[in-house]
């Protein structure tokens, strides 16, 4: 599943202090009728002691040779669809699964680059978290390669010889007492970001702005890169702090993380996201995350309706979306309610929920909608209707009735 959302990038990994493990491995054009190598590649290993669950940083050094051709790197049009990629092996050789191979549906967000322009004779330098394409859950060593694709169709540049990375173990105590650093410091984060600012708040609920100043994404990135390092412990203790972020500017991320990085836990995940969800209701990607646990029509409605209820207006769109596939008759009154509040930020969601399960009051405000001084409310309101009789897709709420709304508003 390509998802669209802000990007946590990892260039505040550039200030860690590295040290190395193992002589680098150098990545060549792998076309070998080229006159001059498009690109060099070097990668280095961390330099320090890295143990189990914490991010573990590659160095990767971009040399363009060329003596008048820029090579540009990721668009920044289409986030996460970064050019490079890392690769670990364990010591007998078997491929360390990536977060895509466990939850195929969806794209990890942790290793996406920031644009980069290599200019003629230039090196560019960045750091990629190895965590973000291999799931690490033993100490010991492992071999790492590259690759990157050029951009234009360019080719694809692999490494020529792998590095080492050496993993050390981590006692439950010590790994505990982590994870509970990380969780202060991504709280900490969140309260300095959100000083004076309410759209920052976690209790608001709110979803990220579209438009955002340079200074709320660099807040963003900041709270992602705390949320990533949470995430990479894969320790049950993170599972609440990163429930909570859902709810947070960057919340996406921390969807991403549990679906990636918690695979192993989907009963600890179901129980904190049900237990926060009956208050808060349903976060952007609250749906995405329960989708391995399976959940019953019954667990999902207190969420809905939570989603619905008038102090959770930050999650209101979310619940109407969520009503249009599991309709029910007691979401109805506040469905209608948003539907009619020009200012509620979820007529148009609200609007389809009405048309996709019927009762004898959405019928009453769906006709009342269809005669709405605004003319997107009328049109959508009509299109609504329309989709409701021709396709209904995964709907599971009661279908409306021929008789309710007679050609032409129907025109079938």
């Amino acid at each position: 599943m390509k998802r669209r959302h802000l990007c946590g990038l990892f260039v505040l990994l550039m200030g860690l202090p590295i040290l190395g493990f193992a002589a680098p491995a150098e990545v060549s054009c792998s076309d070998p009728h080229a006159a001059t190598p498009k690109l060099r590649l070097t990668i280095h290993p961390p330099k320090g002691i890295i143990h189990l669950g914490e991010r573990i940083p590659i160095e990767c050094q971009i040399f363009n040779p060329n003596r008048e051709e820029k090579v540009v790197f990721v668009d920044e049009s289409i986030p996460g669809h970064g050019n490079f990629s890392l690769t670990a092996y364990d010591v007998v050789g078997h491929l360390v699964k990536s977060p895509e191979e466990i939850n195929p549906h969806a794209l990890v967000m942790a290793g996406c680059p920031p644009r980069i322009i290599v200019g003629p004779g230039q090196t560019a330098t960045l750091i990629l978290p190895l965590n973000a394409w291999a799931l690490i859950k033993k100490p010991g060593e492992y071999r790492i390669t590259a690759q990157t694709e050029l951009p234009a169709d360019g080719g694809v540049v692999t490494s020529d010889q792998p590095i080492t990375v050496r993993i050390m173990e981590r006692n439950e105590p010590a790994l505990r007492s982590d994870v509970a650093e990380l969780e202060k410091e991504y709280r900490r984060i969140v309260a300095d970001c959100s000083a004076g600012k309410s759209d920052l708040q976690p209790e608001k609920s709110q979803p990220v702005a579209i438009q955002a100043t340079e200074e709320e994404l660099q807040n963003i990135r900041k709270i992602e890169d705390a949320i990533w390092r949470l995430g990479f412990t894969s320790h049950p203790q993170a599972i609440p702090p990163l429930t909570e972020a859902l709810y947070v500017p960057g919340g996406r991320v921390a969807g991403e993380a549990l679906r990636h990085y918690f695979a192993d836990y989907p009963g600890d995940i179901k129980t904190a996201i049900l237990a926060l969800g009956r208050v808060r209701g349903l976060a952007p990607d609250t749906l995405f995350v329960l989708e391995p646990c399976k959940l019953s029509e019954e667990e999902l409605a207190p969420l809905i309706q939570a989603s619905l209820a008038p102090q959770n207006r930050g999650a209101w769109a979310n619940g109407a979306l969520a009503a249009q596939i599991h309709g029910r008759d007691e979401f109805v009154p506040r469905l209608a309610a948003i539907a009619a509040d020009p200012t509620s930020g979820a007529r148009i969601q609200a609007i389809y929920a009405l048309a996709m399960h019927r009762t004898d009051e959405s019928v009453k405000t769906l006709k009342k909608l269809a005669d709405d001084p605004d003319v997107r409310i009328r049109a959508t309101t009509q299109q609504a209707i329309q989709r409701a009789f021709r396709y209904r897709g995964c709907a599971k709420g009661r279908p409306l009735k021929k008789e309710d709304f007679p050609d032409p508003t129907r025109q079938q």
